[in-house]
């Protein structure tokens, strides 16, 4: 249920009104970045939760909202143009969508009195922002997705062979730390290729071949600061490596910037237990995870016959196991 003040309400009735339309959008890494359509900015006191300077520079400009009460999702059109200045407070830069920083960010929508900030906001909707769409000529598109959308995802551990939990998580329960290491650019080929350096002790540390291939190297310093990438390949050297990407990063890389980076996991038993040795932390259900095959068996059900130059199954995993 909205909340408005007697005072916007009052206002409501006039038949000239001074409502003008800010929004508040908070990206994952924290950022919060406010702009309004009306012709200036406006700083909303700190009273309301959505309190605030609202930039008109921010060159927002939004579609007709639709609201239903039939749980489908309400969604609005956002359109605008991308920054190419670095000014992250006055609106999306392309950097930072194509660093993941917008994705599911949160925003909010509502109505001021331009005239009476003291009057309070009048809250139009709430939710996410969608997939961000751009344009050769700088400009971009997106969808502002209600809070029913979160609805639309599955909250269930899927049940399968391989492992669910990511390497480092509350799950996973392996000390990240302990498999992170620092490292700069030696020589930066492209924003996908370049050679590292490593910082580890050689006498104790040997990185077996695809150490840290599926990965993450995340960036310190330098105009990727912040940002981080998923590995694709790594030739290792001792300390010397020559590193891709799966991905450009959306800045340039420079000889000299310095970075984390952390190993990948294939989500194998094998790997969980010879590289991290983790193995009493795996979460998938491994060789007795039963197939298509020994789910359709029941009651006093034999298991098909053998195929021709098709091994039998081991019966210690037949599930379930015959009485």
């Amino acid at each position: 249920m909205r909340s408005i003040s007697s005072a916007n309400i009052a206002h409501t009735k006039q038949e000239v009104t001074t409502f003008a339309v800010c929004w508040q959008l908070v990206r994952r890494d924290g950022i919060v970045i406010r702009g309004t359509e009306h012709d200036e900015d406006l700083t909303i006191p700190d009273i309301y939760d959505l309190g605030g300077t609202y930039l008109a520079a921010a060159g927002i400009t939004g579609s007709s909202a639709k609201y239903t009460s039939d749980m489908s999702v309400d969604n609005m059109e956002v359109s605008g143009a991308l920054r190419a200045d670095g000014l992250a407070l006055l609106d999306i830069a392309a950097i930072d969508v194509e660093a993941g920083l917008f994705d599911e960010a949160e925003v909010s929508l509502f109505l001021i009195n331009w005239e009476s900030l003291v009057d309070g906001p009048i809250r139009l909707q709430s939710g996410i922002i969608g997939e961000i769409n751009r344009d050769s000529d700088g400009g971009y598109t997106t969808e502002l997705r209600g809070l029913t959308q979160k609805l639309v995802h599955i909250p269930i551990r899927t049940y399968g062979a391989s492992c669910d939990a990511e390497l480092g998580d509350e799950r996973c329960k392996l000390p990240i730390s302990s498999t992170t290491f620092a490292g700069a650019i030696v020589s930066a080929h492209n924003n996908r290729a370049f050679t590292v350096t490593v910082d580890a002790d050689t006498s104790t540390t040997v990185f077996d071949e695809g150490y840290f291939e599926g990965g993450k190297i995340k960036f310190i310093t330098g105009a990727c600061a912040g940002f981080e990438m998923e590995v694709k390949t790594c030739v290792l050297d001792v300390t010397i490596n020559e590193v891709t990407l799966y991905l450009p990063m959306s800045a340039d890389v420079a000889n000299g910037d310095q970075f984390t980076i952390r190993p990948g996991c294939d989500k194998s038993p094998a790997m969980c237990k010879g590289r991290f040795r983790n193995l009493i932390n795996y979460r998938g259900h491994g060789t007795w995870c039963p197939g298509m095959g020994a789910m359709g068996i029941f009651g006093g059900q034999t298991p098909a016959k053998p195929v021709a130059g098709v091994s039998p199954p081991n019966p210690a995993l037949v599930w379930p196991r015959p009485r």
